[in-house]
Order: C-alpha cells, then structure tokens, then sequence
C-alpha cells in the first residue's frame, strides 16, 4: 500500500489543510506501515521537513496551473507508483482534483472527511451529515479523499527528513524532446526521431488519420501494433514490433495500444514513452514513462489543439 497527500501550496508554502490531509495520511500509515507520498506541483520550502510529519517522500512536478493537467500527472503518479490511497484538501481545487482523478483511475472517492482509516481490511471514511456521523467503506482497488479543514491533529513524530524529487510533467517533456530533432525531414520508420503508434484501439481505418495529423504536427513518423495491421488498420511497412520494425526514437506515443511482448520488444529502446489509454491495466501503461489516463479521442484532439494555438502564437510573435 502507498498513500499519496496531493498537497496545496501558496508562496512556496504548504497551507494548513495540506498539513492536515499528510496528517490524515499519517494516520493509515501507522496502520499499515505503508509508505506516505507527498506531491506539490510547486517547490515547498524546506520540503524535506515533512519527514517529520510522516512522509517518506516529497515529489515536486512543477507545472502550468491547469486542473486537468495536474489530473493526469496525479493518474499517471498513481500507476506508476501504484498508489491505493490519494488524499487531497476538501477545497474548491482539492474536490475539483479528486472527482478527476477518481473518473480516471476508476476509484471510489469520498469529500469532505473527518478522518481516514485502515479498518478490518479496508479504507474507512467518515463525513458529518447532517448532524450525524457517516462511515463510508471504500470496495475499489483505489480510494481517494477530501479531507475536511480543521479536522486533523497536526503532530510532529520524528525530527527527521525526507528525500524530495524534483519530476518533470509530461508537457514540459514533449516540448524538450520535440525541439531536440536534429531534422524535420521525413525519415523511414527505422530512423524517426519521434514515433506516433496506433493500436488496436484506433478501431477503424479512417481513423489512423488523427494519428498521422499528430504525427504530422510534432514532426513524426505513423507507426502501427501487428495487431492493428492484421485486422486491416494499418499498412503492413507501419508494423513496429519484434516480427516487424525495431525502433529507437527519442519519442514514442502509443495512443490505443495495449502492448504485447511483441510490441514492447519493438519499443524498449525509446528514450521516453507516452501511452495514451483509458486502461490502467494496459502492459503499455505498466512500461510507460509517462501516461495519459482517458480516451484517446480526447486526448488526440486536445493536444493538436494546443499545437496549433502555439503555432499560432509563434507567427504572431514574429
């Protein structure tokens, strides 16, 4: 088990309902003996304090101030680190936050909490309604929380630190590795520095084109699972796999892809790695360097968007 505290910060300061949601955190901790994580999308002065508060680890993803961003970087935090709890403040942003990545992660979620607890095997919760005291039982796999203000202790256990990593979001990552192309030039499939790949998930034909546009818009080259070319998706000359096409890019986004060991053989050797799928439990999604939780159509859209606003914005600067 790993509990993860989503913490709010103001002038590179934790408020005090992020102190309460770690101590909340704290209290499953001593339950379990699992591991505390704290997470801030902005750097914490003297963040490796909150050792003293119980956690094991301070994780800073420094970022735009984007709701649905920070969505995806909590979801993708939470499969790769296989988080079973996520607690966040009940405040506008910390219920906004949990209702997001509840719907991504398929988890229970519970606001506004008095206090959480391991008991009998599970996840407890307890919320004032009117008047009365609730306990809710979570039954998912994953469990997050709002954790009421002013409701928790707030104890120092050890005067003792904790390591702070500093984790890079996937918007900050894409833009790095793009602007790294030696070449805009278009390559064989071989050679291509970025690599956009289409699964199974693309479903139909016609829809490899959202996936050439990205490719196109990113500068790289279309790629597609033996799975996806066997049911006709696909060119055969797009195959990347062990039976296909090796591949070494500096990027590959797989977007609908559940990846097989064939497929994976293919793509061991790219430098970074973006899944993009709704299934938290795609092999792709278990080896990516990065994930975006939600449905590819979404998401495919969403980020040819932004492509284009800030091609936009270039030329008018210019």
């Amino acid at each position: 088990m790993t509990v993860l505290v989503v913490a709010q910060t103001e002038n590179n300061k934790l408020k005090k309902v992020s102190l309460e949601a770690i101590s909340a955190g704290r209290n499953i901790v001593e339950e379990t003996k699992c591991r505390l994580i704290v997470l801030s999308f902005e750097t914490i002065s003297n963040a490796e304090s909150l050792g003293a508060l119980g956690a094991q680890k301070v994780v800073i993803c420094e970022t735009d101030n984007n709701s649905e961003q920070y969505a995806n970087i909590i979801s993708n935090f939470v499969s790769k680190e296989h988080i079973t709890t996520v607690l966040f403040s009940s405040t506008s942003l910390g219920n906004d936050l949990a209702a997001r990545v509840a719907g991504k992660v398929g988890a229970g979620v519970a606001f506004n909490c008095v206090s959480v607890d391991f008991i009998e095997g599970m996840i407890q919760a307890k919320k004032t309604v009117s008047n009365l005291l609730a306990t809710i039982e979570f039954n998912s796999l994953i469990s997050v929380a709002t954790i009421s203000p002013n409701t928790q202790k707030i104890k120092i256990f050890k005067r003792k630190t904790c390591p702070v990593e500093f984790s890079e979001n996937l918007g900050s990552v894409l833009k790095t590795v793009v602007k790294e192309r030696t070449s805009v030039t278009k390559k064989n499939l071989e050679n291509a520095e970025i690599v956009v790949c289409g699964g199974y998930g693309v479903k139909e034909p016609g829809n490899f084109k959202m996936i050439d546009l990205l490719a196109e818009h990113i500068g790289g080259e279309t790629g597609a699972t033996k799975t996806a070319v066997e049911v006709g998706l696909a060119d055969e000359n797009k195959h990347i796999g062990a039976s296909g096409k090796l591949i070494n890019p500096l990027l590959y986004i797989g977007c609908g892809v559940n990846g097989s060991r064939e497929h994976l053989d293919g793509i061991k050797t790219s430098r970074v790695i973006v899944a993009i799928n709704k299934n938290p439990d795609a092999p792709l999604v278990q080896n990516a360097d990065y994930v975006i939780l939600d449905d590819m159509w979404r998401v495919i859209p969403s980020i040819i968007s932004e492509l284009e606003k800030e091609k936009f914005r270039k030329k008018s600067e210019n």
